[in-house]
């Protein structure tokens, strides 16, 4: 009796991985027993299930084996979220050739997204500069309906969706901001088949002014009127005018600047007008905003010096984050290799035909340090110092500095100003920033102030007692310890 046997034949799968909607090759190679690579057969795939006469539902493909045993099948993961599958192979057998089945893994990896945005770009001070964004696969398709945020300086800016083909554009305003090198960052959140993506633009906006260091004053009219303009004032003292500034019809911007003293308004915002004032004092309760006024935009500098409590040397890198009177973040960036974070331009309100929106007070921490951080009224223009320390008390000076409760920083600003321009207002720091002065009847003032113009300067001091029949004791010195 003559028995003719078949040869037993085995499967080499290798484990494969591969992007949501990318193809996969899927690859298997036949072996007989005596290591030979079997050619011309036919190899079932089926990806999440054995093969039977249907695959058991699930992908199933063919493919036949070359001159070296290899089989493959081209399979795209658009219908599976990213995760790891089986991926099973069955050889049928022949008349020469045993069944032989293997199973391996096959994985799907979130596609990787590319955010394409302008890397630099340059402006003037007022423009409104567009900037368009194309969200897509690192390998060419676009991504469409895709929600998109825009952060500036680590702070929210802007958000939205994608058209059609991938595309989104957003306005950056710079009417009222500094001249200085700006970081945008455009992000995409992570979804179940795409990865997080995130494109920076830096966008420099240079200093452009129409009147610069000027005195206004005096007038029995308007002090600066502006119909149908888009000037821009920078440095100048603009006082005693029955109407200091008047804009309608179009917009003003106007920069580190001393407006007060007049007869009936300091700021008239009229049909039309938007007025930005940057650094520039005011008095609140002069304030005129027409129904059909457009928008009041009122901004300051912060300015923080972040120091070692130890040492006093300026510590680079560290993270501060300021908040807004709603919690929405402002900022969230480091400090630079001084030790430095600003100037930046942070709103105290604006005001449009529906009122006032206020911002502040804020809230600003260091976040690698315990405590929720100190209030900070942004009604005026802020150089301060903080301590790199822990600050149980939250008063903006750490607890190694510190061996009294009161303890606190303090606020100034190089302008004129009137006497109800900052205490009257209720939401500013005369009003509701009042410091209790602790048993030892001290207070000590850690913060530096922007310097100013030679002259004669007032300082006022508004202070008062429980019971209204207390004395205090004011020294002042100057940079160089002397009284």
């Amino acid at each position: 009796t003559l028995q003719i046997s078949t040869y037993a034949t085995w499967l080499n799968v290798p484990p494969v991985s591969g992007y949501f909607s990318d193809g996969i090759a899927l690859k298997a190679q036949l072996v007989d027993e005596r290591g030979t690579n079997v050619s011309a057969k036919t190899l079932k795939f089926c990806v999440d299930g054995a093969w039977t006469e249907t695959c058991g539902g699930v992908w199933s493909g063919n493919a036949v084996t070359d001159s070296n045993g290899w089989a493959t099948v081209s399979w795209t993961a658009n219908t599976r979220t990213p995760s790891t599958y089986f991926v099973n192979v069955t050889f049928l057998g022949d008349s020469s050739n045993a069944t032989s089945k293997n199973t391996s893994n096959v994985t799907v990896l979130p596609e990787i997204i590319v955010v394409s945005a302008p890397a630099e770009l340059r402006t003037v001070m007022g423009a409104i500069l567009q900037i368009t964004i194309l969200l897509k696969e690192d390998d060419g398709p676009v991504l469409p309906s895709a929600p998109v945020r825009v952060t500036l300086e680590g702070g929210d800016y802007a958000n939205g969706t994608t058209d059609g083909s991938g595309y989104w554009s957003f306005n950056f305003d710079t009417r009222g901001l500094l001249t200085k090198r700006y970081t945008l960052a455009t992000t995409f959140a992570s979804s179940t088949n795409n990865s997080s993506a995130q494109g920076v633009t830096r966008v420099l906006v240079e200093f452009d002014a129409d009147l610069h260091g000027n005195s206004i004053h005096d007038n029995s009219g308007w002090g600066v009127y502006a119909n149908n303009s888009g000037s821009k004032i920078v440095g100048d003292t603009i006082r005693s005018n029955a109407y200091n500034v008047d804009v309608r019809n179009g917009t003003l911007l106007l920069y580190n600047s001393t407006v007060g003293s007049s007869a009936l308004f300091d700021y008239r915002v009229m049909d039309g007008g938007s007025l930005f004032s940057t650094n520039t004092t005011f008095n609140r309760d002069k304030v005129q905003f027409a129904a059909s006024g457009v928008i009041l935009h009122v901004r300051w500098y912060l300015d923080a010096s972040v120091l070692d409590p130890a040492t006093r040397s300026p510590q680079a890198g560290v993270r501060v984050v300021l908040k807004d009177i709603s919690t929405t973040t402002v900022l969230d960036k480091q400090t630079r290799s001084d030790g430095v974070l600003g100037p930046e331009a942070v709103t105290e309100y604006t005001q449009d035909s529906s009122g006032k929106a206020v911002k502040t007070p804020h809230s600003l921490s260091l976040p690698d340090i315990s405590g929720s951080g100190f209030v900070l009224h942004m009604d005026a223009s802020k150089n301060l110092t903080v301590y790199n320390g822990a600050d149980a008390d939250n008063d903006g000076i750490s607890d190694a500095l510190e061996s009294f409760a009161d303890v606190s920083w303090f606020e100034g600003e190089g302008h004129f100003v009137e006497g109800s321009q900052i205490y009257k207002e209720p939401f500013t720091s005369g009003n509701a920033s009042i410091l209790k002065v602790g048993a030892d009847s001290r207070i000590t003032n850690e913060n530096t102030f922007y310097s100013t113009a030679a002259g004669t300067w007032w300082l006022l001091l508004r202070l008062t007692s429980d019971d209204g029949q207390g004395r205090f004791r004011v020294v002042v010195k100057d940079s160089g310890g002397s009284t």
